[in-house]
C-alpha cells in the first residue's frame, strides 16, 4: 500500500480574514462577559460608537477599525488586541499543543537545577583550593622570612654569581 499525498493536505488552510475574526470574537467576548453583554454596553464603556460596533460585529466591508479603536474595544473588555483579533478556531483545543510544551519546561527546569548544583560544587571546590594556595604561600612566605641565608654561598644558580672571595691583606699592612 503506498501513501498518497493529496493536494489538499500540502495546501494551508484558508485563513480567515481579519474581520470575520474581530466579529466573532466580539460576539462570543460579550456572550461569555457579565458586565459588557450588548453593543450598547461595549460603546459606553469603550467610547466607541455603537453603530460601529454593529459594523464590526457584521463584518461590515465598509468599515475599516482603527487600531486605537480596536485598543479601547480590548480594554474595555479586559484583553489584549492580540486576544481580541487571534482566530480562536486557529488554536489548539485543550491541551493538545500544551503538554509538550509543559514536558521541556520540567526537562529545562531539571537541567538548570544540576546545571545550578553543579556550578556551585564547582565554585565549592575552587574555593577550597584558593584557601589551601594562600596558606601554602603564607607558610613559604613566612619560612623565607625565618631563614637567615636561604641560599649558600656555593649555590651560583640561586645566588646570582660565585661566592664573594675575601681579599687577602695587603702587604705591609699590620
Amino acid at each position: 500500500m503506498t501513501n498518497r499525498i493529496s493536494k489538499n493536505m500540502l495546501m494551508r488552510p484558508a485563513r480567515k480574514p481579519a474581520r470575520v475574526i474581530l466579529a466573532e470574537n466580539l460576539a462570543s467576548l460579550m456572550a461569555a462577559s457579565s458586565n459588557v453583554r450588548s453593543q450598547n454596553q461595549l460603546a459606553k464603556k469603550s467610547g466607541i460608537g455603537q453603530t460601529t460596533i454593529s459594523k464590526w460585529l457584521r463584518s461590515d466591508m465598509d468599515v475599516w477599525p482603527r487600531l486605537d479603536a480596536i485598543e479601547e474595544v480590548a480594554d474595555a473588555l479586559g484583553i489584549t488586541v492580540a486576544e481580541l483579533l487571534t482566530d480562536q478556531d486557529a488554536r489548539p483545543k485543550g491541551n493538545a499543543g500544551n503538554a509538550a510544551i509543559d514536558d521541556a519546561y520540567s526537562r529545562l527546569c531539571e537541567d538548570v537545577a544540576t546545571t545550578r548544583a553543579r556550578d556551585l560544587q564547582i565554585a565549592q571546590g575552587l574555593a577550597q583550593l584558593v584557601d589551601e594556595l594562600r596558606a601554602r604561600a603564607r607558610s613559604s612566605v613566612q619560612n623565607a622570612m625565618n631563614t637567615p641565608n636561604p641560599t649558600p654561598d656555593s649555590d651560583y644558580f640561586l645566588s646570582g654569581g660565585p661566592p664573594a672571595r675575601k681579599k687577602p691583606p695587603k702587604k705591609g699592612a699590620v
